[in-house]
Order: structure tokens, then sequence, then C-alpha cells
């Protein structure tokens, strides 16, 4: 299962507690690897030396920073992606590949990633918690203020984005196992 943590915009993160606790439930519950992608920024290299931190099993990264052509690659050799809303995440969802999908305080009916093929409109809503739509999955809090479309969280007084640190590891392992059905191994 490739891994993609990475964002430009710190409100679509998801902490690294949370990364490495979903990268041990993957290997221990649904028996596979999980792979995180590696990023030339130095802003992620920190990203992912967090969340190797905060893991309490064996992190396994790409060897190097891939490029769109090595990316869409890696995505296709994998059983299915977890990520941020980024455009990793929408290409493996273009590629009809399993993809889970952690949102936050983003409009999921304007940038919720799309399975492959042709639509007239989003097949994702605003208000309401995680949807599921062909092999992808959005996962999001069902509360009041999500959407807020906002970069900094009002609720929280720490600066974290709420909504997204809410999402637990346990959720996203129940909805990645939908979403990889008759492909899952073990």
């Amino acid at each position: 299962i490739l891994l993609h943590p990475y964002s430009r915009k710190d409100y679509k993160y998801w902490p690294a507690p949370a990364w490495g606790n979903l990268a041990g439930l993957i290997q221990e519950k649904l028996r596979l690897t999980p792979v995180f992608t590696v990023s030339p920024d130095s802003a992620d290299e920190t990203v992912l030396k967090n969340i190797k931190s905060c893991s309490h099993s064996e992190i396994f990264t790409l060897h190097q920073p891939y490029n769109m052509c090595q990316l869409a690659a890696a995505i296709k050799g994998s059983k299915g992606l977890v990520g941020v809303d980024t455009v990793v995440t929408h290409m493996a969802a273009a590629m009809d590949m399993p993809t889970v999908a952690l949102f936050g305080p983003s409009l999921v009916r304007h940038w919720g990633p799309w399975s492959n093929g042709s639509f007239e409109k989003s097949p994702y809503h605003d208000q309401g918690g995680t949807q599921r739509f062909g092999m992808v999955t959005v996962v999001k809090k069902d509360w009041l203020c999500v959407p807020c479309n906002k970069e900094v969280c009002e609720m929280s007084h720490g600066g974290r984005v709420e909504c997204m640190a809410a999402i637990t590891p346990e959720e996203v392992l129940t909805e990645l196992r939908c979403v990889l059905g008759e492909n899952m191994v073990a």
C-alpha cells in the first residue's frame, strides 16, 4: 500500500503519529507492506522523519523521489494508495486504483478525487462524513463545521486542524479494507 502524506498546505496534513500507527495496522491487520513516497522537498523530509519517529513498526519508503511517470508506475504497481488532498491522490483515483483520501476543511464536492470516467457533476457532497465512489473513499469527519474551507481551525487552541487530527488510523484502515475488497491479500 502506497502512503502519500505530503501537501503544500499545512491544513491538509494528517498527524505523524497517525501515519505511523496506520503503517503498523496495515502490516499487522492486512499483512501488506506500507510504503511511503519520498519527496525532494526538505519540509517533506521532515514530515517523513517525524512519521518514522512516531512509528512502532518498521517504515518502508521508496528509494528516492520519483518523477510523475515513475510515481504513476509505483501507484499502478501497488494494491492501493492512502493520501491527503493532493495531486498524487487524484492520480491514483484517475488510474482506478483503490484510493483512500483524507480530507479536512477542503470542499470535497470541488476537490475530491474522482475515479476515471466522465461525469456531469461531482459524485461528492460537502456535508456528511466518509463518502465512497467507485474505487475511491474520502474520509472526513461528520461535523457541522466540516468543511469550513479555511486554512486555520477556529476550534483549535493548539494550531492544529481538528477535523484532520480526529481521523483515526482505525477509521482509515476500515475504509482501506473496503476499497481493497477482492484485491486484498490474506
